[in-house]
């Protein structure tokens, strides 16, 4: 965290020097405070880096004003274009309008918006909430060879991600007869919640949403059997768009998902040494 402040602070120190030379972009992170957010930073600073471009970073901490004023900052400044990650999908039309009178294309991360113009942003990268809850049922299925019984451990149920996940992974679950949800119960997000509750379920196979470092460890440890990755490292994606906008070509998709990669125990070890988060 220490190592992304100073970044971030040297990043804002230097946008003088560079702003003239090449190309300047603005990002509005929602937050920083977890390792999953860290990442995500992390994974646009770098790839910014290797590009040569300058990314001017804000953290929100959670609040929508925060980003507002960034973004008005970032007009202000004339970069050449803006990321947002937004802590809230309602009330983005009058800033939004603005980044368009000033011709800045504004790119929206993670999160999504809900305006009354969607020529407001140019696309939004999302994860595939809806795909990684159907990978997780699909490899419980196997696991359960078609039957068997399943307890559920949910995610806050009051975010898109936990709402979507569970749409798809029981539909998926429903289409096997055999295959019966005993009990379904929230752990929100905090992993020693959702450990209480697992350690009072007896489960043959256990498969995780997540991809953390910590998930791979507990794999190798023999307490997961799966994890299905929902990855914060969305800095080649973005990038690979803003370039394309800002050489004039306008023909990209209006949304670009998150590729989902399934990782069952057997790939632990090999796979432990390659996580960013």
């Amino acid at each position: 965290m220490k190592q992304i402040i100073l970044l971030l602070c040297v990043l804002l120190l230097s946008f003088a020097l560079y702003a003239e030379d090449g190309i300047v972009v603005g990002f509005s992170q929602v937050t920083t405070a977890s390792s999953w957010y860290e990442a995500e930073t992390e994974s646009l600073i770098n790839e910014a880096e290797i590009r040569g471009i300058t990314l001017l970073v804000s953290d929100a901490e959670y609040k929508q004003e925060k980003q507002i004023q960034a973004i008005r900052e970032f007009i202000f400044q004339k970069v050449n274009a803006i990321i947002l990650n937004p802590a809230v999908e309602l009330g983005w039309d009058i800033v939004l309008s603005e980044a368009k009178d000033a011709e800045i294309p504004v790119f929206i991360l993670d999160r999504r918006i809900i305006v009354a113009d969607e020529s407001l942003y140019v696309t939004s990268f999302s994860l595939d909430f809806y795909g990684e809850g159907q990978e997780a049922a699909q490899w419980l299925v196997k696991k359960l060879d078609y039957s068997g019984i399943i307890a559920q451990i949910e995610g806050d149920p009051t975010s898109v991600a936990a709402q979507e996940r569970k749409k798809d992974f029981e539909d998926v679950i429903a289409k096997h007869p055999a295959i019966k949800i005993l009990i379904s119960q929230t752990g929100h997000w905090p992993r020693r919640e959702a450990k209480k509750i697992l350690e009072e379920w007896v489960t043959a196979g256990i498969v995780s949403i997540d991809g953390f470092r910590a998930a791979f460890e507990a794999m190798l440890r023999g307490e997961l059997n799966c994890t299905v990755e929902c990855s914060p490292l969305f800095g080649p994606l973005v990038f690979d768009a803003v370039e394309i906008i800002l050489a004039g070509n306008s023909t990209i998709p209006k949304v670009i998902k998150q590729r989902i990669r399934v990782f069952p125990q057997d790939t632990a070890y090999r796979e432990l040494f390659n996580r960013k988060y």
